[in-house]
């Protein structure tokens, strides 16, 4: 499972970081919810890998970092530019996965 939260990051990365021109929307009704439930993953996931629930909020808390850090990588990729509010949902996106994983962890595993 760990091997599908790496291959997820490496989506949302190479999908954020991809040149305005090569998106394949124009224009979103809420992109802001798009990057929130993008995110959603990196916070979940782990809970579903992981036994103990420090390893799996030590990996969760990778995903705010990645968001962060694809915002500034726009600021490279044509046509794109960071955005303050994007970095503020992608972390709120891991957030409430994190509570949704543990939730979940808590109530399936003895």
């Amino acid at each position: 499972m760990f091997a599908v939260w790496l291959l997820y990051a490496a989506g949302v990365i190479y999908t954020c970081l991809l040149p305005a021109k090569d998106i394949p929307f124009e224009e979103l009704p809420n992109d802001k919810l798009l990057h929130f439930l993008s995110y959603l993953p990196f916070g979940t996931l782990p809970f579903l890998t992981f036994r103990t629930i420090r390893m799996a909020f030590l990996t969760a808390m990778i995903g705010p970092a990645i968001g962060v850090l694809v915002e500034f990588g726009q600021a490279f990729s044509p046509g794109r530019s960071p955005e303050l509010g994007d970095a503020v949902a992608n972390t709120l996106g891991v957030a409430s996965g994190v509570a949704l994983g543990f939730l979940i962890q808590r109530f399936t595993r003895n």
